[in-house]
């Protein structure tokens, strides 16, 4: 339940939660035995291959790996040693690529909840063992640019993929090579994200009979 796995409550981006770890002072834990976990979407993917100079098809031999979720093939980050930690971690424990962290790095310790009132965030129980967390807003702590347009692509996509599982049947594998294809490897220009993915969402729509 909600109440298991978080405090009880719906956040929105104004409002003021206790997830400011106050930069984390050495402590990576989170950073550990969690990278398949983090999985990336469309936008992940567009800042990590025009922030590294990479395409789709190197970040997968470097950085990323695919993993089935909820039914579908999507990359998510690598980890690595017995630590399991994440493949952006250096040496230090510290993010090599804390500009360029996926929407699922810059929540925690809050998640995103989903409900017929569109999307909401929580504060996850037990997740972060940084203790007497500052408060901060909500939106100042994901530090998302854009952040009516990004929360509105989170829920487009969130929504998008239950309803290709459900068209799909059983047919998953041709559906996730569509996916793949469409929202990872084709390239996304550096400029305008928002209104490519809009474009590409109502191709995919009309391409599976959505």
């Amino acid at each position: 339940s909600l109440q298991d796995i978080s405090d009880g409550r719906l956040y929105r981006a104004e409002d003021w939660v206790r997830a400011d770890a106050g930069g984390c002072q050495g402590c990576f834990f989170c950073c550990c035995h969690t990278a398949r976990a983090i999985v990336l979407d469309p936008l992940d993917v567009a800042r990590l291959t025009h922030g590294l100079r990479l395409s789709f098809e190197q970040l997968l031999q470097q950085y990323v790996e695919l993993g089935v979720e909820e039914g579908l093939l999507l990359p998510h980050l690598r980890s690595e040693g017995r630590e399991e930690r994440c493949v952006f971690l250096n040496a230090e424990g510290r993010c090599a690529q804390h500009a360029l962290r996926p929407g699922i790095c810059r929540l925690f310790p809050l998640a995103r909840y989903y409900d017929a009132q569109g999307l909401h965030y929580i504060i996850q129980k037990n997740e972060c063992v940084k203790k007497n967390r500052k408060l901060i807003q909500v939106q100042t702590w994901i530090d998302m640019p854009q952040l009516a347009q990004y929360e509105h692509f989170v829920k487009q996509w969130h929504d998008f993929r239950i309803r290709a599982v459900q068209q799909a049947g059983g047919d998953l594998k041709g559906l996730n090579l569509y996916l793949l294809r469409v929202f990872y490897q084709t390239p996304w220009e550096e400029a305008a994200f928002y209104q490519q993915f809009a474009a590409r969402l109502k191709q995919a729509e009309d391409d599976l009979g959505i």
